[in-house]
């Protein structure tokens, strides 16, 4: 051990705690006891997190006309990560190469994932796109844990999900639309447990924030013009952001709840909203659908797909065309998150895209959860189904990497 590393070994127990304790996040924790003993032994185990929490019941406004609709909602949070094992690092630092292509992209691409922490505190895998559970048959190729010390795991987001429970302790199944409190997107300011505010988007277009130690939920002020309604929403730069259909934006204070326009409505357009941060700045991916229909064939059509993507310019009170593209970066458009991420840090992905749901696919494969998912190349304006996406685009979500399943022998220190 040289000397530099002998000086962050013998750092005091007192200074360590207070650094750990301006983490933001239980993971960030866990890497830095990760770093040697003398760390681990100061810092203790952070606690591990709420599986879920209760949450008031109606959302807002009750117009259930159930009035004998009694429980309550939940609230859980899942993490979108990106897994690599170390040893694949290791290798790209020291020069060493893979003796073909195809073997460095699947051993150097990190496999992004969304888990969710279990009672028993083991890892539960969720669909990276949709509500949909890992099918059970492939539970088996996923670990229960991660150990640090083989894997390279850094947190990309955090996705939360709303449900109603009623007094027996039943969740309704999403067909049962008995109950209003189906929500079409959650979005919290701040940590769960750290004075958090939580705003969801209905399916009715409207919005109700919740604030930590209120005993019911607020309807937030409408602003939009009759016959409209929100279609997204964002937490970026310490506020609420929400998105009408008719492209107008309004920020909400987590606080004192107080409404501002910064940028005013246009004709509608677009059937799809989606609000996305991306490096500092807030994005609106637009997504139009439109059935065409092919008169040499009878009665079949087709689903055509366009996007197009506009950034806010708060200064000027508009949202700007992005004619560039998103250059390097790439994009996730998901049910229940947003993310955007550079395609440098990702190699086998593809840069300049969106990947997202094909809001024409109808079947699902569970042997293949991923077989609904469109890869839209802005450059060419195409979208794709991510199967037939070149690169190895097919496999970066699923299956589970070979790699995973493997014991990575540990480097000596």
């Amino acid at each position: 051990m040289d000397s530099n590393n002998r000086q962050w070994t013998t750092l005091l127990s007192d200074l360590l705690r207070k650094i750990a304790g301006c983490l933001d996040s239980r993971l960030d924790i866990l890497r830095f006891r990760w770093v040697c003993h003398s760390w681990r032994s100061s810092v203790p185990l952070p606690l591990p997190p709420p599986v879920v929490l209760k949450l008031p019941y109606p959302i807002g406004e009750d117009t259930n006309p159930n009035t004998d609709l009694c429980g309550h909602c939940i609230l859980s949070e899942s993490y979108v990560l990106s897994i690599q094992p170390r040893t694949a690092l290791q290798s790209a630092t020291t020069g060493t190469s893979s003796n073909t292509t195809a073997t460095t992209t699947s051993s150097t691409t990190p496999w992004i994932v969304r888990i969710q922490f279990s009672e028993s505190v083991n890892l539960v895998f969720k669909d990276l796109f949709s509500s949909s559970p890992v099918h059970d048959v492939d539970k088996r190729r996923l670990p229960k844990v991660l150990d640090l010390a083989d894997y390279e795991v850094n947190e990309l987001c955090r996705a939360y999900e709303l449900e109603f429970v009623d007094r027996s302790g039943r969740r309704p199944c999403s067909g049962d639309h008995s109950w209003s409190t189906q929500v079409r997107q959650v979005v919290i300011s701040g940590k769960i447990g750290d004075g958090f505010t939580v705003m969801v988007l209905k399916n009715d277009g409207k919005l109700a924030v919740w604030r930590m130690g209120d005993d019911k939920w607020i309807d937030v002020g409408d602003q939009t013009p009759e016959g409209s309604s929100y279609r997204s929403t964002a937490y970026h730069r310490g506020k609420f952001y929400a998105v009408c259909d008719n492209r107008l934006t309004v920020t909400i204070d987590s606080v004192s709840l107080s409404i501002r326009e910064v940028a005013p409505a246009k004709q509608p357009c677009r059937d799809r909203k989606v609000l996305v941060e991306s490096s500092g700045d807030l994005l609106l991916v637009l997504l139009e659908e439109s059935w065409v229909d092919y008169f040499d064939f009878e009665d079949e059509v087709t689903l055509k797909i366009s996007f197009a993507i506009e950034k806010l310019d708060e200064d000027k009170h508009e949202w700007i065309p992005e004619t560039d593209g998103l250059k390097d970066r790439l994009l996730f458009t998901c049910e229940h998150w947003s993310l955007s991420v550079s395609a440098k840090d990702f190699p086998g992905y593809e840069e300049n895209c969106i990947y997202c749901i094909d809001p024409g696919c109808f079947e699902s494969d569970c042997d293949h959860p991923y077989t609904g998912i469109i890869v839209h190349d802005v450059a060419s304006g195409n979208p794709r189904p991510l199967c037939s996406s070149v690169h190895g685009c097919s496999k970066i979500f699923w299956p589970p990497p070979r790699w995973l399943k493997k014991k990575i022998r540990r480097s000596s220190k």
